[in-house]
């Protein structure tokens, strides 16, 4: 066999190679190509991405119906934004639903509480804050309840309720209205407090909803934890004790009365 002479070995390998990357490279169309061409980022352009609220995935949407005495334009537009601060609306890929009523409830003319499960359902809510809830409310939130677990299938809280106790009580998880332990002349002044405050209230029930695991069954229906979940949930500026029926003078499990902690505000 006839050897090759070793600079001519060389050669030939480069012409070998070149040769190989020469049929890899295969032809790119550029027809219809978009040319892009870099745009410098101005501070106008930061403080607008800035702006931009980037909410975590919430782990269930939160319906918040807001009704009798925290309806008023002004209440609901406090409430929605500390709701908006806190969780965002669902609408903006956050985790609350809301609800005024009766302005969301008008069928045929009227209000009507009772289509509540039908909205909460459309809309995927799997966790709820009622607020005030007018009358019929306890019939809404019967129509909830899971006839094999004999209550609804996600967490209810209800705050301030206006409608029949012991059917707002059968129909959630917890209750808890302001009952302020002085009826002075003070009662006007500590009540306005009170109103300003309760925003915050809101959104903390409906934040700690979403704290809850999806078996939640296993812990906060439990009656000795009751009271601690409603403490840790109103938070260290509000007194929070246990509601006894002033007629029967019986304590339902769920039921709390919540008072200003003196010397402190109610937002934390």
């Amino acid at each position: 066999m006839k050897k090759i002479p070793f600079p001519a070995f060389l050669i030939l390998l480069c012409l070998l190679v070149a040769g190989c990357e020469r049929r890899q490279v295969k032809p790119v169309s550029t027809e219809g190509a978009r040319l892009i061409v870099p745009v410098p980022v101005t501070d106008q352009d930061m403080l607008a991405l800035r702006q931009v609220t980037n909410f975590m995935e919430p782990h269930r949407k939160i319906g918040v119906v807001l009704g009798y005495g925290y309806n008023d334009e002004a209440f609901v537009e406090a409430a929605l934004q500390e709701l908006g601060r806190t969780l965002g609306m669902a609408e903006d890929g956050g985790a609350v639903v809301p609800y005024i009523y009766p302005d969301d409830f008008m069928r045929g003319g009227n209000p009507r509480i009772t289509a509540l499960s039908d909205m909460l359902e459309s809309d995927g809510v799997a966790g709820l804050v009622v607020v005030g809830a007018p009358e019929g409310t306890h019939r809404a939130l019967a129509a909830l309840q899971d006839t094999d677990l004999g209550r609804s299938a996600y967490p209810v809280i209800s705050l301030m309720p206006q409608d029949d106790i012991l059917g707002i009580e059968s129909g959630s998880d917890m209750v808890i209205e302001y009952v302020p332990a002085s009826a002075t002349a003070e009662l006007t002044e500590e009540s306005g407090a009170y109103q300003e405050n309760i925003p915050q209230l809101i959104a903390r029930a409906a934040y700690y909803i979403t704290l809850l695991p999806s078996d939640f069954f296993g812990g906060f229906q439990l009656d000795m934890e009751l009271l601690v979940h409603a403490r840790q949930l109103a938070g260290t500026s509000w007194e929070v004790s246990r509601y006894i029926d002033p007629e029967t003078g019986l304590c339902p499990m769920n039921h709390f009365v919540i008072d200003r902690r003196q010397g402190q505000g109610a937002s934390s």
